[in-house]
């Protein structure tokens, strides 16, 4: 089952590649860009990294050196120890920060588990790694919406935009 697997979702990226380089669609003509560069990342502060973690839901990987829950519960004498500046400075992410527990998940229960087109693929990150991510997102989002380089109907990793404003 496992080679089968494997199988279905190499075959499935390939075609998911091959479509994205061989298929040009419709031309889009672009404006060029009048803002400024995003040239590097602010560093956090403790303030802000603590916001990240408490705010973020409280799941563990096996991965993980320390659970979420007991991080939550001394964060105040972990924070010092928590590692995302670095990051920030060299716009390098840690190997360790890299690994994932992969598993294959059925899409829907009611779904035909024999039939592997009814599966997707979910990656388990690090508890850390996922708080780089949103450090590194929140400024993200900050550069695009300085310089508006959002859509005007564009809804989705949008705030206060779901699928009903896109319907």
């Amino acid at each position: 089952m496992c080679n089968k697997f494997q199988t279905f979702f190499e075959e499935k990226i390939a075609k998911i590649r091959n479509k994205l380089y061989n298929d040009k669609g419709p031309s889009t003509t672009f404006s060029p860009f009048k803002g400024d560069a995003l040239q590097s990342f602010k560093e956090v502060t403790e303030k802000e990294v603590r916001d990240i973690i408490r705010q973020s839901t409280a799941k563990s990987c096996a991965l993980d050196p320390i659970s979420t829950n007991i991080l939550m519960t001394c964060l105040d004498d972990v924070l010092p120890h928590i590692i995302i500046n670095n990051s920030l400075r060299t716009w390098e992410v840690p190997t360790c920060f890299k690994n994932a527990i992969v598993e294959q998940i059925i899409e829907k229960t009611h779904l035909d588990e024999s039939d592997l087109t009814n599966y997707g693929l979910v990656s388990n990150l690090l508890f850390l790694s996922k708080i780089l991510e949103k450090a590194v997102l929140r400024q993200l989002f900050d550069h695009i919406n300085r310089n508006g380089l959002t859509e005007t109907f564009q809804c989705a990793y949008k705030a206060c935009r779901s699928t009903d404003t896109a319907t």
